[in-house]
């Protein structure tokens, strides 16, 4: 079909009515993305570092709430002998914190995030354009809304695979292992604020990967300047912090940016480590400012090929 539409441009205009049925038309375009997706399972490694990261943080959360309970959390161990497990809570409550191991996991997974998020979507947008697929998308009854929400809704799920749904897991087994469910009411905001922080960074790193593609006629150079722009701005943001000596300069980079949101939105200090004490409203207005300018080149690109036909 693609074939035909480079050939024969002439024939493939844009739909001119209405449609009749007035349902999630961007749905049949995401599934057949993602279908075509699957059917290179090599790229599926890249999941790999965030499952071992879930059942390593899983494991730790849960040992935690074991040996304040007193129980050896290694299978197989007899728990008759208490007593050592509940000398060794006290030190487990102190040093290990359930929040800490949250936003730990999300900072160090969102490289892999981004790294998802680029591969399936650097060439949505620009592989239509190279192979002409677009006139054959906007001969029927698909609007602009309806190609964009249909090419989100192709990256969101493979970015959510390693995001959202490891802080689900990590949530579930700390509400499940605590006693009294303790977690769930003493620190159950921690659930809502990891889900708006990693929809947060997951509609970032998206949004600017589908930009970068409606610019690009091949993945492999959408695939490029997506990373290239992330690595420029980090590049950027650490040689200003080094030349300067402050640390503001991290509001550059979205890397550093998220950082500094997820230590505003879970009310830490510090991060990994890092002091975390750069302007907060200056990141949310970075973060909040690249995601508006790609909307816009998205939406001004998908016009430009809408009207070619």
């Amino acid at each position: 079909m693609s074939r035909q539409a480079s050939t024969h441009t002439e024939i493939y205009r844009p739909y001119a009515g209405q449609a009749g049925v007035r349902s999630w038309r961007s749905l049949p375009l995401a599934r057949a993305q993602i279908a075509r997706a699957f059917r290179r399972k090599l790229p599926l490694i890249l999941f790999a570092p965030p499952l071992m990261a879930t059942v390593i943080f899983s494991f730790v959360v849960y040992s935690k709430f074991a040996l304040e309970a007193g129980i050896n959390p290694t299978p197989g161990v007899d728990n008759d002998a208490r007593s050592p497990a509940a000398l060794m809570g006290n030190m487990a409550s102190n040093l290990i914190q359930v929040k800490e191991q949250i936003v730990g996991f999300h900072l160090a997974m969102n490289l892999f995030v981004l790294l998802a998020v680029a591969w399936y979507g650097a060439g949505l947008i620009a592989e239509d354009r190279r192979e002409k697929a677009h006139l054959l998308y906007f001969a029927r009854p698909i609007t602009r809304t309806d190609y964009l929400l249909g090419k989100f809704l192709t990256v969101l799920p493979f970015g959510a695979v390693a995001t959202v749904l490891p802080g689900i897991v990590i949530c579930a087994v700390a509400s499940f292992a605590s006693p009294d469910w303790s977690f769930v009411r003493e620190e159950g905001d921690v659930i809502w604020k990891m889900l708006v922080f990693s929809l947060v960074s997951l509609l970032c790193f998206t949004s600017i990967t589908l930009a970068i593609s409606s610019l690009c006629q091949r993945k492999t150079h959408a695939l490029a300047g997506t990373l290239g722009f992330f690595l420029l701005l980090q590049g950027i943001a650490a040689l200003l912090w080094s030349l300067q000596r402050d640390r503001s300069w991290l509001v550059l980079s979205p890397f550093g940016s998220l950082r500094r949101i997820a230590a505003g939105l879970f009310e830490m200090p510090r991060t990994l480590g890092m002091r975390t004490d750069w302007s907060l409203s200056g990141s949310w207005a970075f973060i909040l400012g690249l995601c508006a300018l790609s909307l816009l080149i998205l939406w001004w690109r998908v016009r430009v090929m809408e009207r070619e036909g």
